[in-house]
């Protein structure tokens, strides 16, 4: 008689999700999972829309829990072109995954609008305004 024992599966507790619910560019993006049942020394892969992320440790970081069943992505100054749909990935399979849509950060007035220089009948005048965008 012969008896495999197989670990037990991999259970979602939480979902990967983001700790906001918006994210604008230039923000940092924080992706957060809890798991249950996560083997010893995983093989960990994030993904973006199905292809692995370049963890640099820099501005994209993978950062361990100390109990090994919670795990998290952080982008920092995160940009428009990085939304898409991200996934955990625990020894080839997909865990938990979560779509993302990094918005664009709102237009504000930092000084309102003002003539330039003294208007004169007849003449063209120069307005003068700052916002917060090139």
């Amino acid at each position: 008689v012969s008896v495999t024992v197989r670990p037990k599966p991999i259970e979602v507790l939480q979902p990967l999700q983001s700790d906001k619910p918006d994210v604008y560019e230039e923000e940092t993006l924080l992706l957060s999972t809890k798991l249950q049942n996560v083997p010893e020394n995983p093989k960990i892969v994030w993904l973006k829309d199905d292809q692995p992320l370049k963890i640099d440790a820099k501005r994209i970081r993978s950062i361990p829990s100390r109990d090994g069943q919670q795990f998290k992505l952080s982008i920092d100054n995160v940009k428009l072109e990085e939304s898409g749909t991200y996934a955990l990935q625990i020894n080839d399979q997909i865990i938990t995954d979560c779509p993302i849509t990094i918005k664009t950060v709102p237009l504000k007035v930092v000084t309102p609008l003002k003539i330039v220089g003294t208007p004169m009948v007849g003449k063209d005048i120069e307005l003068q305004i700052e916002i917060n965008r090139a």
